[in-house]
């Protein structure tokens, strides 16, 4: 990639990261207050220390987890599934059930169901929930076959789409970040290649939450990239 295209690359991708977390601030605030009530965490710091330096109690009787033990359970119940259905041309029931196993079988490989529990735990407990499909090889031995992958994201907070995104499923999004924090020797361990120094090296370009002395924000970067076509129909339509 030529360097200006690298540079345009990397301010837009800062301009759009910084929209979404000023976008999404409040929204993760709060989902974070409510996960810390979820938890047990019910007294403010101010009160807490409050009643603590008067020797008073500060008790929590925590009965949220039942409730979203209920949506939890409910779900399991009647969990979703993908199921493919043959409407186009060409296609017949043969084949769309062969793939419907395929993605049962995926599904149970990966432990897709576990994904999908802490989705719906998370998002009876704060309002926010997300897990990924993802392709991954087969195997170690070098093979170039892939297997689709369902993962868990263990933090719903770390998640940052398009914030003008106007669909309920969100799949009009333009862009998404998907953010994770890990420590230097890990990093440096799996991306041997990176510069760490790229970020830093121009000043327009300095992220202050991007690290720390102990560990690095990785950054899974995903955007739409749109084309301009023209389409031609003849007399015969």
């Amino acid at each position: 990639m030529p360097a200006d295209r690298d540079s345009s690359f990397f301010a837009e991708a800062r301009k759009r990261r910084e929209q979404a977390q000023s976008a999404w601030s409040d929204i993760y605030k709060a989902a974070t207050d409510d996960l810390k009530m979820c938890t047990g965490q019910q007294w403010s710091e101010q009160v807490l220390r409050m009643r603590q330096e008067s020797n008073r109690p500060a008790l929590t009787f925590n009965r949220l987890h039942t409730n979203v033990q209920l949506v939890a359970n409910g779900v399991r119940q009647n969990a979703p599934a993908i199921k493919i259905c043959p409407v186009s041309d060409g296609a017949d029931e043969v084949s769309a059930k062969i793939q419907n196993g395929i993605i049962r079988f995926w599904n149970y490989q990966s432990q897709g169901d576990v994904a999908r529990d802490t989705a719906v735990k998370y998002a009876a407990m704060c309002g926010i929930g997300f897990y990924r499909i993802r392709t991954d090889y087969c195997d170690d031995e070098g093979g170039f076959e892939q297997d689709c992958v369902v993962d868990r994201i263990d933090d719903p907070t770390t998640v940052h789409f398009d914030p003008f995104v106007r669909k309920f499923d969100f799949s009009d999004a333009r862009w998404c970040f998907v953010e994770s924090r890990m420590p230097w020797e890990d990093y440096k361990m799996e991306f041997p290649d990176a510069d760490v120094q790229d970020w830093d090296a121009m000043r327009e370009f300095k992220i202050p939450d991007w690290g720390d002395e102990k560990s690095v924000v990785v950054a899974e970067y995903w955007y739409v990239k749109s084309t301009q076509r023209k389409y031609v129909q003849l007399a015969d339509g």
